[in-house]
């Protein structure tokens, strides 16, 4: 479910997704489908507290969740653009680079290598 950000972008309230356990809890699912007991389980975080971050989550289009017997199974939502971003800040925070990044940096070293001579 993709959503049109650009209604909620006001609204959306920056401190409602950006603490360190819902961070830590995308964090963990970039790598996993998982159901909200063992994303207590492996985070050491309530139960309750990952289904309120799964809700907010749910809330933005960042996650999906599909039934699996008796289980909910929550995976991320590969195409949300919101989901993109935070990723990327993610990343950035801890200081993780993509290739992208990689290549432009060494764009730029050739090009300040080459002015110098």
């Amino acid at each position: 479910m993709n959503i049109d950000l650009s209604d909620k972008c006001d609204q959306m309230p920056l401190e409602e997704i950006f603490t360190k356990k819902n961070l830590a809890i995308l964090e963990f699912m970039t790598e996993n489908e998982v159901h909200i007991r063992d994303i207590a389980d492996m985070l050491k975080i309530s139960p309750a507290k990952v289904h309120n971050a799964v809700r907010i989550f749910k809330k933005y289009g960042l996650v999906n969740e599909r039934q699996l017997k008796n289980k909910k199974i929550i995976s991320l939502d590969q195409n949300s653009v919101l989901l993109k971003k935070i990723i990327e800040i993610i990343k950035i925070e801890k200081g993780e680079k993509g290739r992208k990044d990689i290549a432009y940096e060494e764009r730029e070293r050739k090009e300040s290598d080459n002015t110098k001579h």
